[in-house]
């Protein structure tokens, strides 16, 4: 059985393949332009420009998650992989009022 073993972040700064796994997931995210990277900007500043043009805007969290499937196999077996994850907390979607967004 293959077991999937959470790795914390001191863990990945230490083991290249784990700290490896989550950047290939943000450089996937950025080649898919799931957002531009280049136009960050303040959340105050970004919501009070929305509510001075009447628009609407949402702010998220995102979270990173790492693990390594197969953490009870030998360091040499090659099943054992680590795994990033870049994850929207969907619990923590606001508008440009700081209310909880309806989608």
């Amino acid at each position: 059985m293959l077991v999937a073993e959470p790795v914390t972040r001191a863990q990945r700064r230490q083991i290249p393949k784990a700290q490896g796994a989550c950047d290939k997931e943000w450089e996937k995210l950025l080649k898919r332009n799931t957002w531009d990277p280049y136009s960050v900007a303040e959340w105050k500043f970004v919501a009070n420009e929305a509510k001075d043009n009447n628009t609407k805007v949402h702010v998220a969290k995102i979270f990173e998650i790492c693990v390594v499937k197969g953490a009870e196999l030998d360091d040499s077996d090659i099943r054992k992989i680590y795994k990033g994850r870049a994850v929207l907390d969907g619990s923590w979607v606001k508008d440009e009022n700081y209310d909880v967004a309806l989608f």
